[in-house]
């Protein structure tokens, strides 16, 4: 933990007792609090500005807040909606240092929450446009192509919002964080054949169902 954090939970500590003692807090109480919250994210903002190469990588920058550059320009079709993918993708989350301040610790990559290949050699597959993805990721797919390869700096508006996000066997991701991503599209299947296999009912879902 960080003497800034240290700091913070202190006087919110200080603030939280007088209150409960029924002390009036004093005006600009919080305003050494809010200096230290701001620095706080200044500084995680240039970090992740150094350490993702926000300002020396060609991102595109789109009108939602989604940074991506193409690593590899596929030459396959595109997702449509209703079309099945198949993807291998690696992610992080923008935390550069360890909690108990240990320089030696710190990494430039950020902390990875999730390796599609390290669990699995088959690519992840599911149906574009009705899979519950992440906004940054339907965007981003959107204007990929077979055999391509992006990566994508996701803002929490488009990631996870304010919420934590858990996973077992995972870090857990915590809340209004940034996310980086490299996604392999490795497949766009949008064959007439796959799609009306996957509109006829498998048989388990009759018998699921009562005969009269």
């Amino acid at each position: 933990m960080t003497m800034r954090t240290l700091y913070t939970i202190s006087i919110i500590c200080v603030i939280l007792m007088q209150s409960s003692l029924g002390f009036m807090v004093p005006q600009g109480t919080m305003a050494p609090l809010v200096r230290v919250w701001k620095t706080e994210r200044h500084a995680l903002e240039q970090e992740r500005v150094s350490n993702w190469e926000l300002d020396t990588k060609p991102f595109t920058t789109t009108k939602s807040g989604l940074k991506y550059v193409d690593m590899v320009v596929g030459d396959g079709d595109s997702p449509s909606d209703g079309d099945f993918i198949a993807v291998h993708y690696i992610g992080w989350y923008d935390k550069f240092v360890s909690d108990d301040g240990d320089d030696s610790k710190k990494t430039s990559a950020g902390v990875n929450f999730d390796n599609s290949l390290a669990r699995d050699p088959e690519p992840l597959k599911f149906q574009y446009g009705k899979a519950p993805i992440i906004k940054g990721w339907t965007e981003a797919l959107e204007t990929m192509k077979a055999g391509g390869k992006r990566e994508l700096i996701v803002p929490p508006s488009l990631g996870y919002g304010d919420k934590e996000v858990k996973s077992s066997g995972q870090p857990s991701i915590p809340a209004n964080s940034h996310l980086r991503f490299i996604i392999d599209l490795v497949e766009v299947d949008n064959s007439i054949l796959t799609k009306i296999r996957t509109m006829i009912p498998k048989p388990s879902t009759f018998l699921d169902k009562p005969l009269f």
